[in-house]
């Protein structure tokens, strides 16, 4: 979401703005999440709020890949949003990629 529409979208949803670039309706309870989330008008408050209860995972599924990627060019990549904790390709009966993943993070912010 690069230009932040779904995160309007959500506080469109939600009657919040975005004043000073904040998240809306944050509360005292979500202060162990760092200012550069809590501050991001691109992660809608609803995703802060999941992460802060500990809902969303670490495991991203990823697919559309080329058949020619493996687990370290998945890693590769993958690790510019975060620590990978683990890449895998999935592959058919013949070790073939069936051009879909997962990846692991450290924590689920990262994914």
């Amino acid at each position: 979401d690069p230009d932040g529409e779904n995160a309007r979208r959500a506080l469109q949803r939600t009657g919040g703005s975005f004043p000073g670039g904040h998240v809306p309706d944050m509360g005292s309870g979500l202060m162990n999440l760092p200012p550069s989330i809590l501050n991001n008008p691109n992660i809608p408050p609803e995703v802060i709020s999941n992460l802060q209860a500990g809902r969303l995972g670490s495991t991203i599924f990823v697919a559309n890949l080329d058949f020619k990627v493996g687990w370290k060019k998945l890693k590769e990549v993958f690790s510019i949003a975060g620590t990978v904790k683990r890449a895998d390709i999935k592959e058919d009966k013949d070790g073939k990629s069936r051009g879909m993943g997962t990846v692991t993070f450290e924590q689920a912010i990262e994914a």
